[in-house]
């Protein structure tokens, strides 16, 4: 398969040489499942599908999944199955349609539709989806967490404690399409990732984490990606900005297991 993408925020992308797709007779995804895609180096989330005339199909994707960059293809770019992933769609409408083994499995898009940390909110929250990633982690599913538009530029303000990533087995990522800031407000660390769990945070501010230890913005301690991410205004007693135990500017993080992209 091959596509033309010609923005780096565009979420429909078109492609062709779609055989594959085609004959596997696959409907419209269902609600809140995904498979994943790569076009060169950048790996995209499809949570849309629609086949059409002429060997085209329409993907409707989340860009920069898995600690990826979102960017320009150039036309003719291959499109390809990111590798096994059994740990990804079995939500599709018919599901014995799908013989083919890199799409067995289950993973979930999670979509957050609040700014809220209240105990008590209306939709969901971030702290409700990684709750759920958490969940579906130890079970082995891999989640992607989303935001919807109606909270792009929005600031989550923490008032329920840390945002804790404690899931292994199974990846956790968390992409803020470069939109949401999370916040300590100025009294808690704005994420934990416990030891064992695997996680990839990309586009978001993460700024206002207090910590009485090392580490304020983000406290490691498993295998943690961070891309095109800004950890500004965050402190920490015994050296805030604290990577394996040297400075580093204002990056607020402290970690003692797997870091990368930072």
């Amino acid at each position: 398969m091959t596509a033309a993408i010609n923005s780096a925020a565009a979420t429909s992308i078109t492609v062709a040489n779609a055989d594959f797709l085609a004959q596997q007779s696959l409907p419209t995804l269902a609600s809140g499942y995904y498979f994943v895609v790569q076009v060169d180096g950048e790996q995209m989330a499809v949570t849309g599908l629609t086949l059409a005339a002429g060997n085209t199909a329409t993907l409707t994707v989340t860009r920069a999944l898995n600690a990826t960059t979102a960017t320009t293809h150039a036309a003719n770019a291959s499109v390809f199955l990111v590798s096994d992933q059994r740990t990804f769609v079995s939500g599709f409408n018919d599901p014995a349609k799908v013989s083919m083994g890199s799409f067995q499995g289950t993973g979930s898009l999670l979509i957050v539709t609040t700014n809220s940390d209240a105990v008590v909110h209306a939709g969901t929250s971030l702290r409700d989806a990684i709750t759920t990633a958490n969940t579906d982690a130890a079970a082995g599913r891999s989640d992607l967490i989303v935001f919807a538009s109606n909270v792009d530029g929005q600031t989550i303000t923490l008032t329920q404690g840390t945002l804790a990533l404690t899931g292994v087995g199974g990846t956790i990522t968390i992409n803020g399409g470069a939109q949401i800031t999370v916040s300590g407000g100025n009294s808690v660390s704005d994420f934990s990732v416990a030891v064992g769990a695997n996680v990839a945070i990309n586009g978001l501010t993460i700024t206002g984490a207090s910590s009485s230890v090392n580490g304020g913005g983000i406290k490691n301690a498993g295998t943690l990606s961070v891309t095109n991410s800004t950890l500004t205004g965050n402190t920490a007693v015994g050296g805030g900005a604290h990577r394996k135990h040297r400075h580093a500017d204002d990056r607020r993080l402290q970690h003692d297991g797997q870091l990368s992209n930072l």
